[in-house]
């Protein structure tokens, strides 16, 4: 059986005043929109829970959008936000590392490594197990500044 499709309609006094909640997912972590915390004495205190999964924002289908996309809806609610939710249908995500952002959505090709780094244009010197030199010339390339004659120097 599943949980009705809740519209929810929430209220704050001024645009300065949080919405009181944070929220997970987005087709860029490929995890489906859904809250992940509610602060208390906030105006979705009473009306959000951990694990809602969210449907809609002001009416918008948040299935395709990402993290930044739903955000942005979010944002430019004004005084009144209304949600779509589906009540405590997706468990919380307690990540053991920072989260994995995604540069494509699922199915669309691979995903871009998140660590920050480019991949290496070229292979660095011979692959493992055949840069022994038997003429006592060490790993490094030519030009490299250090031979095993070059002492170490502080």
């Amino acid at each position: 059986m599943t949980t009705p499709v809740v519209n929810i309609a929430i209220q704050r006094a001024s645009l300065s005043q949080p919405w009181g909640f944070r929220m997970q997912g987005g087709t860029d972590f490929r995890m489906p929109l859904s809250i992940k915390k509610v602060s208390k004495d906030t105006p979705s205190f009473n009306c959000l829970h951990a694990g809602d999964a969210i449907l809609a924002i002001q009416g918008v289908d948040v299935s395709q959008l990402t993290h930044l996309d739903a955000q942005q809806c979010i944002k430019s609610a004004g005084l009144q936000l209304t949600l779509s939710i589906q009540k405590g249908q997706l468990s919380l995500i307690k990540p053991s590392r920072p989260a994995t952002k995604f540069n494509a959505p699922a199915g669309q090709g691979p995903a871009a490594p998140s660590h920050g780094f480019a991949p290496p244009a070229q292979a660095r010197g011979p692959p493992v197990g055949q840069g022994y030199s038997p003429a006592g010339q060490g790993f490094a390339p030519p030009g490299h500044g250090f031979t095993p004659a070059t002492p170490y120097r502080r």
